[in-house]
C-alpha cells in the first residue's frame, strides 16, 4: 500500500457523491445514534415501567446482558 493508492481511495470517496452520503450517513448514525439512547424511550413507552425501572435497560450492558 503507498500514499497514492490511499489518496486515491480518499479522492474516489470525494468524488462520488453516493459513497459519500452514505459513509457520511453511517458515520454520523454511528457516532450520535446507539442503541442505548433509544433504551429509556423502549421502557416507558412499550414496557411502561415507573421512572426508577427506566434505569435498569441502560444499565444491562454493565452487569453482563446485552
Amino acid at each position: 500500500m503507498t500514499w497514492d493508492s490511499l489518496f486515491a481511495g480518499f479522492r474516489f470517496i470525494w468524488r462520488c457523491q453516493a459513497v459519500l452520503g452514505a459513509m457520511s450517513f453511517d458515520l454520523m448514525a454511528t457516532l450520535f445514534g446507539g442503541v442505548t439512547r433509544a433504551d429509556p424511550i423502549f421502557a416507558r413507552d412499550i414496557l411502561d415501567n415507573r421512572p426508577v425501572g427506566r434505569r435498569h435497560p441502560r444499565s444491562s450492558p454493565a452487569i453482563g446482558h446485552s
